[in-house]
């Protein structure tokens, strides 16, 4: 299965001309998408045209990843927005987004998703950590979280970025993943509280 890794990359140029990195898009759209139901076609409509888009055709499907992202990088504020989707033979697959905009902001409490254990229900999950701003059909195949939840039907996923890199020479972010089966009861948990470097991505 492949792997594609989120990969960010800030040119000296841009950033010294202080202009506005990646692309202005709705991201309220994010909250309509709708696993094994949203179709590329309709995601291109709600988004518009990503600024990255691959197409990778294998001996389990016909693969189409698309990422949208923006940065409000001449103020060097460390602000952005992402979201990344995955299609399976024209069908979503797995979205992941987030946000450290006010408005849009995507935390979730990092503190008490160390009290999720295996059999908990995944009602009480987003009861008590927040909503999640991922899911996927397991298992993964996307970049770092290639892999996760073999056995399970959904992994629901938590990402937020409390900066973007700009002021340090790597984004701070809380992840973290839970994996469901068919009754919606936790079967896996994984959670990262760590550094990215934008130049290998997640």
């Amino acid at each position: 299965m492949f792997k594609i890794a989120l990969i960010i990359l800030i040119s000296t140029a841009s950033l010294n001309a202080g202009i506005n990195f990646g692309k202005n898009y709705d991201f309220t759209q994010n909250k309509e998408l709708n696993l094994e139901k949203t179709t590329l076609d309709e995601a291109l409509k709600k988004f518009g045209k990503p600024v990255e888009r691959h197409h990778i055709k294998t001996s389990k499907g016909d693969y189409v990843f698309l990422r949208y992202y923006m940065s409000d990088i001449k103020f060097r504020s460390g602000k952005s927005r992402v979201t990344q989707l995955q299609f399976k033979n024209g069908v979503l697959f797995s979205y992941f987004y987030g946000s450290n905009y006010n408005k849009d902001n995507s935390d979730f409490d990092y503190k008490k998703s160390k009290t999720i254990k295996v059999g908990d229900n995944i009602r009480d999950v987003v009861k008590n950590v927040g909503r999640p701003t991922g899911k996927g059909v397991c298992p993964l195949n996307t970049g770092k979280f290639a892999g996760f939840c073999q056995k399970g039907k959904y992994t629901y996923v938590w990402i937020y970025l409390k900066n973007f890199g700009l002021k340090d020479k790597a984004s701070v972010a809380n992840i973290f993943l839970v994996g469901v089966d068919k009754n919606y009861n936790v079967l896996e948990v994984k959670r990262e509280k760590r550094d990215i470097d934008f130049m290998k991505g997640f």
